[in-house]
C-alpha cells in the first residue's frame, strides 16, 4: 500500500516538499551542460528525474530547460513517474483510446497518451483529441500530477471514488484561479496542500503560465517524495501474521525501498506492551515512521488512549502516525 506523506507531517505552508530521500544527493550529475539560470533545486530535480528515466534530456548533454513542456510529454513523463513509483505493472496496456490527432507523436508517447487516458489521468480536449502538442498549462499539471499522486497513493484508477488518502483541497488562497475548471481548482489546493508545487506568491498560481521543462523536473521530483510505503496496516496483511512475519514484513520493505521512499510501518495493537515492541522493532529495523490503531476491544478511556500512545511515542524516536 502507498500513502501520503501528509501522514508523516505536512511541511510548513509554503515550503517545498522534501525530496533527500527520493532523491538523495548520491545521485550523480546527469551531465547536462545547459542549466544556467536554473534554481539549484531544480537542478538537483533535473538529475533526480534523469536517473528514474522520468525525462532523459533532449540529448545526452541537454536538457532544454527553459522549453514548454507539450501534452505528449507530460504524457510520457506521468507514465514513467507511475513507474518510478513501484506501480509500473499497474498500468494498462495502452490500447487505442480513439484520438485521431496524434500523427507525428512519437510512438513511445502515444502508448504513453493512452495509458493515462485508460487510468483517467487525462482524458483528452476532446472524445476524439488529445492536442498532443499544446502547451501544458499549470492548472492542468496540477490536474494530472493530483490523479497521479492519487493512484500511487490508492494504487487504483484517478476516476473512482476513493480520495480518503488525498487532502481535500481546500483553499490555500490563490486569488487568480479564476476561469480554472473545479477539478483544477481543488487539483491546485490539493498539490500546495503537498507542497507538491508553490505558487508564483503567497496569493497567485498562475494557473494558465506554461509550465517549462525545469518546472516540470521539481513538480516530478516533489511527487516522487510524496508518497510512501505502508507495510503492516490493520487494513492490509497485519491481522493474519505472526510476530516474527510482522517484523519479517518490515524488514524486508524497508530494505527494498533502499532509502528511496518513506516506511511508515504498521506497529499497533490493542496491547501496550506488544505496541511497543513492535514499534521498537520497525524503529531498529529503518522504518521512517510507524502507524499505530487505535486500542480496539478492550475500550480504554480516553486518558486510556493518552497514556497507550504516549508510551509508544516515547519509547522511539522515529514519528507516530495515529488512527483517529
Amino acid at each position: 500500500m502507498l500513502a501520503s506523506l501528509m501522514a508523516f507531517g505536512a511541511a510548513p505552508a509554503g515550503a517545498a516538499i522534501d525530496t533527500s530521500t527520493a532523491c538523495p544527493a548520491s545521485i550523480a550529475d546527469a551531465g547536462f551542460t545547459d542549466l544556467a539560470g536554473v534554481p539549484a533545486a531544480a537542478v538537483d530535480a533535473i538529475n533526480c528525474v534523469a536517473d528514474y528515466g522520468i525525462s532523459t534530456g533532449t540529448t545526452a548533454t541537454t536538457f532544454d530547460p527553459f522549453a514548454e513542456v507539450a501534452r505528449w510529454q507530460m504524457a510520457l513523463f506521468i507514465t514513467r513517474q507511475v513507474t518510478a513509483h513501484g506501480l509500473g505493472s499497474a498500468l494498462p496496456a495502452g490500447t487505442d483510446q480513439g484520438f485521431t490527432d496524434l500523427g507525428g507523436v512519437p510512438a513511445a508517447a502515444v502508448t504513453s497518451i493512452n495509458q493515462i487516458a485508460e487510468l483517467g489521468i487525462s482524458t483528452g480536449t476532446s472524445a476524439t483529441t488529445f492536442d498532443p502538442f499544446a502547451t501544458v498549462e499549470r492548472w492542468q499539471m496540477a490536474l494530472f500530477l493530483a490523479r497521479t499522486i492519487d493512484i500511487a497513493i490508492d494504487d487504483n484508477s484517478a476516476t473512482d471514488d476513493d480520495d480518503n488518502n488525498m487532502p481535500d483541497g481546500s483553499d490555500q488562497g490563490f486569488t487568480d484561479l479564476a476561469g480554472v475548471p473545479a477539478a483544477g481548482v481543488t487539483a491546485i489546493n490539493q498539490i500546495a496542500q503537498l507542497d507538491v508545487a508553490d505558487g508564483t506568491s503567497a496569493t497567485t498560481f498562475d494557473p494558465f503560465a506554461a509550465v517549462e521543462r525545469w518546472a516540470m523536473a521539481l513538480f516530478l521530483a516533489r511527487t516522487l517524495a510524496a508518497d510512501g510505503i505502508v507495510p503492516t496496516g490493520t487494513t492490509g496483511e497485519s491481522p493474519t501474521l505472526s510476530h516474527d512475519e510482522h517484523e519479517r514484513v518490515i524488514s524486508a520493505v524497508v530494505e527494498a525501498s533502499a532509502g528511496r521512499a518513506k516506511v511508515m510501518a504498521g506497529t499497533g495493537s490493542n496491547s501496550t506492551a506488544e505496541a511497543l515492541r513492535l514499534t521498537k522493532w520497525a524503529a531498529k529495523a529503518g522504518a521512517d515512521a510507524a502507524l499505530l490503531v487505535a486500542p480496539y476491544y478492550n475500550k480504554p478511556t480516553q486518558q486510556g488512549f493518552y497514556e497507550h500512545y504516549k508510551a509508544v511515542a516515547q519509547s522511539v524516536d522515529i514519528p507516530i502516525c495515529i488512527y483517529n
